[in-house]
């Protein structure tokens, strides 16, 4: 039998939820962002690279790049919601979209899906203008694990 360390474990359900082409970021307890300078010129290849699978394996944290076209074909974006309401109002109004990969957090959530065109990046506003989250794209990155 096979023996997988923790950070394997992590990696491999990650991979499961996202898709095997998403590129994975280590991140230091306590933060939001990663510690590596040059993260978002990171790609698939790194994720086969032992010394970055270290980094990942080092910290307790793991978020994923987003906006980088997927193997596949389309691109992985992110609402990235800051307030309650505004995510169930979300869901409300776009059943459909129940399925999608959801990060919940202390408040609000975040949720992932693919698209076929690169939108920008952008403030998410309720139906009275106030600023509830943003959308992440292109050279942005979300927490997805503790």
């Amino acid at each position: 039998m096979e023996t997988l360390h923790a950070a394997e474990c992590k990696l491999e359900l990650l991979r499961t939820i996202f898709g095997e082409d998403a590129v994975f970021l280590p991140i230091r307890k306590g933060e939001k962002r990663p510690f590596l300078n040059s993260w978002n010129e990171l790609s698939i290849e790194d994720m086969s690279d032992p010394k970055h699978l270290g980094y990942l394996d080092s910290e307790e944290n793991v978020g994923i790049l987003l906006g980088s076209e997927s193997l596949e074909g389309g691109y992985l974006v992110a609402l990235d919601f800051d307030v309650d309401e505004a995510y169930t109002t979300f869901y409300e109004l776009n059943p459909e979209l129940s399925k999608c990969a959801t990060v919940r957090g202390e408040r609000g959530a975040k949720v992932f899906l693919r698209t076929n065109e690169l939108p920008g990046n952008g403030k998410i506003k309720d139906e009275d203008g106030n600023e509830v989250g943003d959308f992440l794209a292109k050279g942005k990155q979300a927490v997805v694990h503790g």
